[in-house]
């Protein structure tokens, strides 16, 4: 119980701070802002998700799994439960979770051998170089969708993809909206979001 309520603290907080990003930044812009010592601050908000007519989990039943790196840290494994726990409340299916590379359709965190093996693994220090260390891109290539960027921004990322799959939203930390259907359908995702503040929260040293 208090594991749960610590994730969702967390939840909460993150969520919070993606509203207020979105409501202070144009869609799909870049903004820049200088600091006292005249280092430049980049923040990118791109958000394209295109519902398809595919689906995750259909009829109780699903052909995904996720995928986390075989050496994942606490962060990347907390958004892999995350991602499985909420889609099981959402739908009624829990996504199985297997580490590096899988045989079928998939949602990836991190740097995962199906990851390296996709044509998305060719940007990738572009990509790292972008989102930093809290931001995250989520991708998705043929079936498959990949959620990238550094420890912190993969549990960002989790949060960000539950929203479009599962219509997850916080709204404190004892009521969370999640629709509630049987079928969790698949989205063409080109997202890229870049936090306005590199450090979005204070750490809560979760284990």
């Amino acid at each position: 119980m208090k594991k749960r309520l610590a994730k969702i603290v967390i939840g909460v907080l993150l969520c919070l701070t993606f509203i207020l990003q979105v409501a202070a930044c144009n869609k799909g812009k870049n903004d820049s802002s200088s600091s006292g010592d005249g280092a430049t601050t980049i923040s990118l908000h791109k958000n394209v998700a295109v519902k398809t007519d595919k689906k995750i989990v259909d009829g109780g039943k699903t052909d995904y799994k996720i995928v986390i790196p075989s050496d994942a840290d606490e962060n990347t494994k907390l958004a892999a439960e995350e991602t499985a726990y909420f889609i099981e409340q959402s739908s009624g299916v829990k996504l199985e979770t297997a580490t590096d590379k899988v045989d079928g359709k998939f949602i990836s965190f991190g740097e995962t051998g199906a990851y390296k093996n996709s044509k998305l693994y060719e940007s990738r220090e572009k990509d790292k170089e972008t989102v930093g260390s809290n931001g995250y891109m989520i991708r998705t290539e043929g079936q498959n969708v990949y959620v990238t960027g550094e420890s912190f921004g993969l549990l960002n990322g989790a949060y960000g993809l539950l929203g479009a799959l599962c219509g997850y939203k916080f709204y404190s930390s004892d009521e969370i909206f999640l629709s509630h259907e049987k079928q969790v359908y698949l989205y063409n995702f080109d997202v890229c979001e870049v936090p306005d503040f590199e450090y979005r929260i204070v750490p809560h040293g979760f284990q």
